[in-house]
């Protein structure tokens, strides 16, 4: 499988992991950004986010996704990683 990562998915991924945010003296710990269609958030950017966030043994990641979009996201993850990567996909 070829993949191209661009410079913005890069960006965004780094972002989502560590947050830069500061406010009254607290750290943010949660964060939302919004991307446009076609932008590669399930395709490049998830994947990636899954990795980090599960590098350590003790983390689990949970996506929810709607409903109807369930079938095409827990393909792509599977394809992604648990083949490539050799990470187990749990459908709940």
């Amino acid at each position: 499988m070829n993949i191209t990562i661009r410079d913005i998915q890069i960006r965004v991924a780094n972002h989502m992991i560590k947050p830069n945010l500061t406010t009254n003296n607290s750290t943010i710990q949660s964060i939302v950004m919004q991307m446009n269609m076609g932008e590669g958030k399930t395709s490049v950017i998830l994947p990636m986010l899954c990795v980090s966030l599960s590098s350590s043994n003790s983390s689990l990641v949970r996506i929810i996704v709607l409903k109807f979009l369930f079938p095409t996201n827990h393909q792509s993850l599977r394809y992604k990683l648990g083949g490539l990567l050799n990470r187990r996909i749990f459908p709940c």
